[in-house]
Parts: structure tokens; sequence; C-alpha cells
């Protein structure tokens, strides 16, 4: 799932690197505005829980990548998040982890929850994404996890 996260994110950043300045930032009435906003904020969340499976403290809400350092950041993450979940015994996902969210409300949930929760917050994140490409005439095509399967990744 891990590797899926990467295809996905993929899909969408090779799509947009297509777009000008002005289409990538342009309001489009998604969760977080525009096209920028919304991969910043898929970033800014794989960054924080990587922090927080590490015992580390996640620091980066809010934060805002430029065009030219997403990419790369979200590259970087991702390899981080396959490498991660790589690491891991079919034991650990009912391990428990302790964290507090942006709000500082503290909570203990399993590494499995949170690393399915990254999934899905990605996952919708670039459904709003793919559907702000395709407004725009740059659909990244089909991001089923089915088609990662089928093209053997």
């Amino acid at each position: 799932m891990a590797e899926y996260n990467r295809w996905a994110n993929n899909r969408i950043l090779a799509v947009s690197s297509e777009l000008t300045d002005e289409q990538f930032d342009l309001p489009a009435g998604a969760s977080y505005g525009s096209l920028h906003g919304t991969l910043d904020h898929i970033l800014s969340a794989e960054l924080s829980w990587l922090r927080r499976w590490r015992g580390e403290p996640s620091g980066l809400s809010g934060q805002q990548f430029g065009r030219h350092q997403l990419s790369s950041a979200l590259a970087q993450a991702d390899q981080a998040f396959v490498d991660f979940v790589s690491e891991k015994s079919d034991d650990d996902w009912d391990g428990m982890i302790e964290y507090r969210n942006t709000k500082g409300s503290g909570f203990r949930r399993s590494l499995g929850v949170t690393l399915t929760q990254v999934l899905y917050h990605g996952t919708y994140h670039r459904g709003e994404a793919a559907m702000m490409l395709s407004v725009m005439g740059n659909s990244p095509g089909d991001l089923d996890y089915i088609y990662f399967v089928r093209d053997g990744v």
C-alpha cells in the first residue's frame, strides 16, 4: 500500500508539472484551496505521521513547500514511508503509539490504524487533486489501486 501511495502521488505530480504557476496556485474550492495547497497538505501529513511513528515531534502543521521543492520533498517522504513500512513485521502493526494532533490533543492508536489513516487521507486528497487537474484538462488518469496492480508496479 505504501508503494501504491507513492505511485499515485507520482501520477498526480507528473501531470501537475505540465501546469503553469498560475494554474498550480489557482483557488479551486478544494479542502486546501489550490492544487499547490492540496499537494502541500498531503506532504505535510505524511511527514507528520512519519515523525510521530518515529517518536519525534510532528512539527509540520501548515508547512508551505514551494512548487519546485514540493516534488522532491514528496518523493523523499514517499520513499521514507515505503522504507518505514518495509522494516516492520506483521506483529508491529498492533503496537500502540502515542501522539498529539495539530491542536495538541493526545491520542493512543495502533500503528496499523495510523498507517491506514495516512493511506486513506492521501487517497481522499489525491481525488481532489485529480478533479482539479481534470477540470484544467490535465487528468492524471485512473488512480484506482487495481490500475497500480495491473501496471505491475
